[in-house]
């Protein structure tokens, strides 16, 4: 994509060796997962499963498009197969969490936790369509400064729904972790309850690199914007 330079949508010179790296990375961790889910019979966890399989098909075609006279349609599928991923990643942390709070009550959280997981899952997938429209836009704009605007705009927008959207559940569950781990009534499930306190340090960790990752996409975006 150098040869574009700074009047390209997306201005950046590729790396090779990156996309290599993150296509194993992705592409090993994809097939644990499909050890455990076999092992395990977790029928649930068919999301991540489809996120690691978009994950290491998009980078494949990130090393498809380099070197290619007109990388287009390789960095169209490339582009848009990436943008998607963190927002079903995040779907995945809401199934998670629902079933958790199936487990242990629903007294603890604002509404049902059904509910919660549907409002939502509903605002990530609103938040990834629009990510994938302006990414969509972006890819085909070449030459086109009033599309490249759009574009951006469509996908900052994506970008910052699924920051905020993702931010309240975020408050959300904490509050609830906070409130079921201080209910005397649950002592006496103990046990059960300990078995469950690596699925939240997992949920903590995926919030914390998913919102890193948005952000700092969502700044570069805008700065790039600001700056065409």
């Amino acid at each position: 994509y150098e040869r574009y330079g700074r009047n390209s949508p997306f201005p950046y010179a590729t790396n090779g060796s990156g996309h290599i790296v993150f296509l194993v990375l992705f592409l090993v961790a994809w097939l644990i997962h499909i050890a455990q889910a076999i092992r395990f019979k977790s029928l649930f966890t068919w999301v991540i499963l489809v996120v690691g399989t978009i994950e290491w098909i998009g980078y494949m075609f990130c090393l498809f498009a380099i070197g290619q006279e007109s990388p287009s349609s390789y960095l169209v599928v490339c582009q848009t197969l990436l943008v998607a991923t963190p927002a079903l990643l995040v779907a995945h942390n809401y199934i998670i969490v629902e079933r958790i709070m199936d487990f242990i009550g629903t007294d603890y959280g604002p509404m049902a936790h059904t509910n919660i997981t549907n409002v939502f899952l509903g605002a990530d997938m609103i938040a990834m369509a629009l990510q994938i429209a302006g990414t969509a836009m972006l890819t085909e704009a070449l030459g086109k400064p009033h599309q490249v605007e759009v574009g951006q705009k469509i996908l900052v927008t994506g970008l910052l729904l699924q920051v905020i959207t993702f931010g309240i559940y975020t408050i959300l569950v904490m509050a609830y972790n906070f409130r079921s781990s201080r209910d005397p009534t649950l002592r006496a499930y103990k046990t059960q309850l300990r078995s469950l306190r690596m699925l939240w340090v997992a949920f903590y960790i995926n919030v914390v690199l998913i919102t890193i990752r948005t952000i700092y996409r969502t700044v570069g975006k805008q700065f790039q914007a600001n700056e065409s």
